[in-house]
């Protein structure tokens, strides 16, 4: 596995092999004796707490599956075994998402949907491992607030994302 990163904002250093979910991923394939080499660029800045760890080894276990390399039954395990939300990047469909990553419902969204928004990130000069961040939220004793699909149908239009936007709060924005 070969990194490099031209990421702006980086906030931290590429993580070393022993630490990196996708080395420890296919570390685990490798005994299965699958060819591959990979290169990964980071597009987006690492420990910005956007899943890049995640949505990489997601996508690599998704290009094995689809290239025949592993089944899915394979991919689905080894996905939710090194991190609760890489199945969603295996996936990769738009869904809502509950639980520690594990409960997947996909959703349609409306073709006009993604036209429609415009998205602002803001980039901070330090890293947000997010690990240690829900530790300490569930540490401190305050329950999550219950959620419950907005969306019960399965599909999204703008009308309802923006009704369901303009209702909730991140329990974190508090702290």
């Amino acid at each position: 596995v070969e990194w490099s990163s031209e990421a702006p904002f980086t906030t931290g250093e590429l993580p070393t092999e022993s630490q990196n979910v996708v080395s420890k991923i296919l570390k685990s394939i490798d005994k299965h004796n699958i060819p591959f080499d990979f290169h990964i660029q980071k597009s987006i800045p690492i420990g910005g707490g956007m899943g890049g760890g995640s949505s990489n080894a997601g996508t690599i276990l998704a290009f094995l599956t689809k290239n025949g390399l592993i089944d899915l039954t394979n991919a689905d395990s080894w996905s939710s075994q090194f991190g609760a939300d890489i199945p969603f990047f295996l996936h990769q469909t738009p869904s809502w998402v509950t639980g520690i990553g594990e409960k997947i419902s996909p959703l349609v969204c409306d073709g006009s949907l993604f036209r429609s928004l415009y998205f602002l990130l803001v980039f901070f000069p330090f890293g947000c491992e997010t690990k240690l961040i829900f530790d300490s939220y569930k540490n401190s004793k305050i329950p999550f607030t219950p959620t419950q699909n907005p969306f019960p149908k399965g599909i999204v239009g703008l009308s309802l994302l923006t009704t369901f936007l303009n209702s909730v709060q991140n329990d974190f924005e508090p702290l």
